[in-house]
């Protein structure tokens, strides 16, 4: 560190060497980067727990100290990644302790250029290699995981768009059918110029990119029109903070314990997020099939809660209080290894040690009994114009069109047959809003925002997409216009005119629908599902074996199980022992999965720490790009640091500017009280250097005599002796 001329260190001048930081010990980390909101979960477990003994102290040897809370990239690396600065010292110290040793032992010079060699890695391989360990280690924890293989599986995504098709015909079928049984009210219900606009605070506002102010359903203000609101709402189940080793089906599992009738249940789940808290956890939505077998579930699901036998156990008799429905309801899930990935099929053929199973594992899920909420939003007065309802019908007519064949939609139940059965009187407005509620409700897609489909119900359903939000048109939007401000209603107006006509130019593409997704991924995905087929005969040929008088034997070391024939053995199979089934099944996708993933370029993945060393410490950095690479920190933090330390000298020394301007003030006003002194109080022979009464001086040589210079006196000589 620089030091001044009295030999004392300058703090915050100059670049000092980071030592790397210390391996993570039990101190509390940065809050920034660790900062954790407690969930409604943990706050009721909290209730349960018996008081703390506050009288004891806190740091005694009997109470160990709290543990660190890991950042979520240290589930996939141990330590973290290495400035370059840090490296290169690093790399310098490791140099010189294998010169001494190698001085010590006497090693020759073919060893000593290897080691050389190995020193001599750059930085960026460092760095590729780390960031391609850790996003295959990402890979390898999550390869089983539901949204993972409906993000990366070519067969999974195939299943996903499938499902969502059919969800789609099931809406259009009751969306005609609504509008078949009563026209009139649909389109009194559809209407969406209505909006009124409502001061609302920052907090519980939530902007969008057309709008000017966000009307929350709650305040009574803009009531939500029905018509617009999915025909699945009052048959859904929303369930909070679902972890990410939670699949679907373990999900839906759960719930049909609780059924009092098997049931289909249909989960839709919302997509994933690397910074959300905690990281990747996501919001799924069962669908049942009708509104009695939802009450009926979340009834029989309150009564399995801990409270309800306690009471159950002291003989409590219900009364009519206990009709009463929690807000929220915790679902206790299975979440054991969903693909038996587990090795207790050692020899593929069911043989194996007996004491080996897939060990167990829980996990508690929030359940709301809610409904799902519907957000309203009012538009800006820009786009909710009159004067573009007739081009923006036409638009929301020919993308519906585009949509309808993209997703096979019966010719009877598209938009078209739809509007034929309105009467020809209809206004362009009302045909314009049920248009925009028939592209809401069928194909998930957002006409004031973004013209843009959504992936599937549950990323509408969980407002991550913004079909999850209705938008109306602001009511007397003409008359407000002429007196409020244009430019910014030209950009709005613009922003959406770009969005509209954009997806106008990619719609002749959605009517192409040779392919589910593309040729490529639906070649891989037929390549995976005959390799299933494959992999099930050779299965289900494996763990059976037929006895001399035809029976058929279970092959399984802890089943082994009889049966008349290998038809009901195949049934035992599937039933008893499908995991296994499922665990080979899984390991077809997971080839084109490590493809799918290393071309990705945005992947899922949490950000990095980079030890920084002492100044800055452990810095996140995301992790972006097909050849996975993250930025250096440390050189940036340098010159925010270097900014910082001129900003704070340019404000100090403009602090010493103003206090010396502040004491040169006191002074100058005793001096200028002083020349205001009266003049009676002067003596008279007083002169005011200062106050000149004439500021020029004249001189005149005019009339001068000039005296004589006086004689020159005369030496006297000296004599010479």
């Amino acid at each position: 560190m620089p030091v001044d001329e009295f030999g004392r260190e300058i703090p915050g001048v100059g670049r000092s060497l980071p030592s790397p930081s210390p391996p993570p010990s039990d101190d509390e980390p940065p809050k920034h980067l660790f900062h954790h909101h407690s969930s409604s979960r943990s706050r009721r477990r909290r209730q349960h727990q018996p008081p703390h003994h506050h009288h004891r102290n806190r740091h005694s040897p009997s109470s160990p100290p709290r543990p660190r809370r890991l950042h979520p990239s240290e589930k996939y690396v141990k330590e973290s990644m290495l400035c370059e600065y840090v490296w290169k010292d690093q790399n310098d110290k490791k140099c010189e302790t294998n010169e001494g040793d190698r001085a010590q032992d006497g090693e020759d010079q073919p060893q000593e250029d290897k080691i050389q060699e190995e020193n001599s890695q750059t930085y960026d391989a460092y760095r590729q290699e780390y960031c391609l360990n850790y996003v295959r280690s990402f890979f390898n924890e999550h390869m089983d995981d539901s949204w993972f293989r409906t993000s990366y599986s070519p067969l999974e995504q195939k299943r996903a768009v499938l499902q969502e098709r059919q969800r789609a015909s099931d809406e259009a079928a009751v969306f005609s059918e609504q509008v078949n049984s009563s026209p009139t009210s649909f389109i009194e219900q559809a209407r969406l110029g209505n909006g009124i606009k409502e001061a609302t605070t920052t907090s519980s506002s939530r902007k969008r990119k057309y709008s000017d102010d966000y009307e929350s359903t709650s305040n009574g203000v803009n009531a939500v029109p029905q018509s617009h609101v999915f025909s699945t709402n009052d048959r859904i189940i929303v369930m909070q903070e679902v972890p990410p080793h939670v699949t679907d089906q373990q999900l839906s599992q759960a719930l049909s314990d609780h059924c009092s009738n098997q049931y289909d249940i249909q989960i839709f789940s919302s997509s994933v997020s690397p910074t959300s808290e905690p990281p990747l956890v996501r919001k799924a939505y069962a669908l049942v099939t009708s509104p009695d077998v939802r009450k009926d579930l979340l009834v029989n699901l309150k009564h399995s809660q801990h409270h309800y036998h306690h009471h159950a156990k002291e003989g409590h008799v219900p009364r009519k209080e206990d009709d009463y429905m929690p807000r929220e309801l915790d679902l206790d899930v299975d979440c054991s290894d969903p693909f038996g990935r587990v090795e207790v099929d050692q020899d593929g053929k069911g043989g194996g040690d007996a004491s080996q199973s897939v060990p167990p594992r829980k996990a508690i899920v929030v359940v709301s009994t809610a409904p799902p909420k519907q957000q309203v939003i009012v538009l800006s007065a820009a786009v909710s114009s009159k004067e573009r309802i007739p081009r923006d019908k036409d638009a929301a007519i020919m993308l519906a069109r585009a949509l309808d064949v993209s997703k096979s939609i019966p010719t009877h139940l598209r938009l078209d047959g739809i509007l034929e059965k309105l009467d020809s009187d209809t206004l362009a407005e009302d045909l314009l809003d049920v248009s925009i509620a028939y592209l809401r409700r069928v194909h998930l897609f957002s006409f004031y925002n973004g013209c843009s489909s959504a992936n599937g119900l549950g990323q509408a359903l969980s407002g991550s997409h913004a079909t999850g939000t209705i938008h109306l048109r602001l009511k007397g939007a003409d008359e407000l216009l002429e007196e409020g401000e244009k430019t910014m209603n030209d950009m709005l107006v613009m922003r959406l005119d770009d969005s509209i006509n954009k997806a106008m130019e990619d719609s002749p593409s959605w009517v192409d629908h040779t392919y589910v997704l593309d040729q490529t991924r639906d070649r891989e995905a037929a390549e995976i599902e005959q390799q299933e087929e494959e992999t099930k005969k050779t299965w289900m040929k494996n763990h059976g074996v037929i006895d001399g008088d035809g029976r058929a034997r279970c092959c399984f070391h802890f089943c082994r199980k009889l049966f008349k024939n290998d038809a009901f053995l195949h049934k035992h199979l599937l039933k008893k022992h499908g995991e296994f089934l499922r665990a080979e099944q899984a390991k077809c996708h997971d080839a084109f999965m490590m493809k799918a993933w290393d071309e990705e370029s945005n992947r899922p993945v949490p950000p990095i720490l980079v030890d920084c060393g002492a100044n800055f410490g452990r810095v996140p950095t995301p992790v972006v790009g097909a050849q996975p690479m993250a930025v250096d920190p440390e050189p940036e933090l340098w010159r925010r640091e270097e900014e910082k330390r001129k900003r704070l000298e340019e404000e100090k020394e403009k602090e010493r500017y103003e206090e010396r301007r502040d004491d040169y003030g006191p002074r100058r006003a005793s001096r200028d009280s002083m020349d205001e002194t009266p003049r009676s109080n002067r003596p008279s022979n007083f002169v005011d250097v200062d106050d000149m009464k004439e500021e020029k001086v004249e001189l005149s040589f005019e009339n001068v005599e000039v005296v004589a210079p006086p004689p020159k006196k005369k030496k006297k000589k000296k004599k010479l002796l």
